[in-house]
């Protein structure tokens, strides 16, 4: 299909093109193992689904039921109902679609994982000749008793807003998890622990002093059209905005975490308040998918951070 060709080869001219700030100026390389290249192959096997069948199908069979997701210009989604119902309806026919993981990781066991990556979507104007979107994601993976990796946490981060006139959504109360048990319960109380001091740290110290000391030693931001790598980077990038005059609050919201206890997730809500050019103060609303590494030393420290606007708040 010349489109899946296309896709194909625009998204190694981007990756060659696409901006790495970080040691080396490379993006990191997690260990290697046979666990997380099936995790990184699932990612990857969603183009060619998505292009095969219709995109709402395809992604009924990746997102897990109880899927949380991060949709530019809607609320926190909960459910894969809400998911597809908002994120992947009205899709174009005749897309081809593309995954293209950059990196991930895996929980000690092997039971969880994440990734991240460009996604791509190319569409024939009407000419015939493809009309590329270019988006960048971040998700969170859980693999079932039968092998099979399903997604329950999903951030398109940046990301275009829904189409015009799709309707305005209420935003939804976090569901309550099943109360789990052992290491996952540790983990999940830790990684919220975690968020919250994130957070307080970046109110006291600010946002600069707060990443480098939270992010993980190769951890990864996404930031504009940029991937901001390793604390150097994290630490300059926020500082300069906060020169610029702006300050960022959030607060966890959600969390879960693998039942080995090493490798967690939180999403959260967040607000950056600066001045517009006539000096009167701006609001941006958001949300945050946040993923989280227990290092060997016993602190947890997110890997990558990513996520996208969100409708502004009824006062």
């Amino acid at each position: 299909m010349m489109i899946s060709r296309f896709i194909s080869t625009f998204c190694l001219l981007f990756l060659s093109g696409c901006l790495f700030h970080g040691p080396e100026e490379e993006a990191p390389a997690p260990l290697r193992s046979a666990v997380r290249d099936s995790l990184l192959a699932a990612d990857a096997a969603r183009g060619d689904a998505a292009t095969r069948q219709t995109l709402a199908t395809a992604a009924a069979s990746w997102l897990d039921s109880g899927v949380v997701y991060l949709r530019a210009g809607a609320p926190i989604l909960y459910g894969r109902s809400a998911a597809l119902a908002t994120a992947f309806a009205g899709a174009a026919e005749r897309t081809a679609y593309e995954w293209r993981p950059l990196g991930g990781g895996v929980s000690r066991n092997g039971h969880d994982g994440y990734s991240y990556g460009i996604a791509m979507m190319a569409t024939p104007n009407a000419e015939g000749a493809p009309s590329v979107r270019l988006d960048r994601y971040l998700a969170f993976w859980r693999r079932g008793a039968g092998g099979s990796w399903r997604i329950i946490a999903y951030a398109e981060v940046g990301g275009a807003p829904p189409a015009g006139g799709a309707p305005a959504l209420t935003p939804e109360l976090p569901p309550t998890l099943a109360l789990p048990r052992g290491r996952r319960s540790d983990a999940l109380r830790q990684v919220r622990a975690a968020d919250s001091a994130f957070a307080l740290a970046a109110d006291l110290q600010g946002t600069g002093v707060a990443f480098a000391s939270f992010i993980a030693p190769q951890g990864v931001v996404f930031s504009g059209s940029e991937i901001v790598i390793g604390t150097d980077a994290v630490r300059a990038l926020y500082n300069e905005q906060q020169r610029a005059g702006g300050t960022l609050n959030w607060r966890p919201v959600y969390a879960d975490a693998a039942e080995s206890g090493d490798l967690g997730l939180t999403i959260g809500e967040s607000v950056f308040t600066g001045r517009g050019a006539n000096g009167s103060v701006v609001q941006r609303f958001g949300k945050y998918l946040t993923i989280w590494k227990k290092q060997p030393g016993g602190e947890w420290r997110f890997v990558v951070d990513g996520g996208n606007a969100s409708p502004t708040p009824n006062r």
